[in-house]
């Protein structure tokens, strides 16, 4: 997930970086990191995406369907991974 979207989405909903983070109850630094691709985590980013009212989901090829492989062994199996934020 690209934080800079993030940010984007942020502005459009017009909140500050302070908004988000009293929000998540983190500081203001931990938003701005987010943001900056610092910081990727799903958590994270997950925490984020609630306080903006939407939620993380992971889309994989379809050869991975039914299968029990981690996150950076699908990444490595097919090429991508797509985190989103969906509304």
């Amino acid at each position: 997930m690209d934080g800079h979207r993030l940010a984007e989405r942020r502005d459009a909903m017009g909140l500050s970086q302070a908004d988000v983070a009293d929000r998540m109850r983190v500081p203001k630094s931990r938003v701005s990191q987010i943001e900056r691709g610092e910081i990727s985590t799903v958590e994270a980013i997950a925490r984020y995406a609630e306080v903006l009212g939407g939620s993380v989901f992971v889309r994989a090829d379809k050869s991975l369907e039914g299968s029990s492989v981690g996150m950076k062994s699908a990444a490595k199996s097919m090429g991508r991974v797509v985190l989103g934020v969906k509304e």
